[in-house]
């Protein structure tokens, strides 16, 4: 059984590891601590035991608006609910902040990833042309919140 828990300081190198495994983009290690000191309500892991499995990080962009920028799995741990718990826990933890929208980017050739956001009630708002380092385009995703 995992658990969801807030990112602790002792944690973000074995979280600079994981997103290295399961994201193509390479991030400065940095980036995470500075993440980690703005926003440290939305920073979430997902643990199995002391072993960081799936983490989820977002930021406020603009008022109203929060924007997942990270979420990922551990291969191993994939299909077994470990994102849509993820994701569940940072939807609810918006209520009363606020926050009328969630948005993230996706690459358009992620289909399972496209898949999973649709069925939690994401669209697609729009695509943007060569989003990531590699050259390919993203799809900017949309989550309007029922209550907040």
């Amino acid at each position: 059984m995992h658990a969801i828990t807030k990112v602790e300081p002792h944690d973000l190198i074995s979280l600079t590891k994981l997103v290295y495994e399961t994201l193509p983009e390479r991030y400065s290690p940095l980036l995470f601590t500075q993440l980690y000191e703005t926003t440290p309500d939305s920073f979430l892991l997902a643990k199995f035991g002391q072993r960081i499995i799936g983490y989820i990080i977002g930021i406020k962009t603009e008022v109203g608006v929060m924007r997942i920028l990270m979420l990922g799995v551990d291969k191993q741990f994939r299909r077994n609910r470990v994102a849509t718990e993820l994701l569940n826990r940072f939807l609810t933890n918006q209520i009363g902040l606020q926050i009328h929208r969630i948005e993230l980017e996706v690459q358009t050739s992620n289909i399972p990833a496209i898949s999973f956001y649709n069925k939690l009630g994401f669209t697609i708002k729009e695509q943007v042309p060569s989003f990531y380092q590699n050259g390919e385009d993203a799809y900017i995703m949309q989550l309007w919140l029922q209550t907040y």
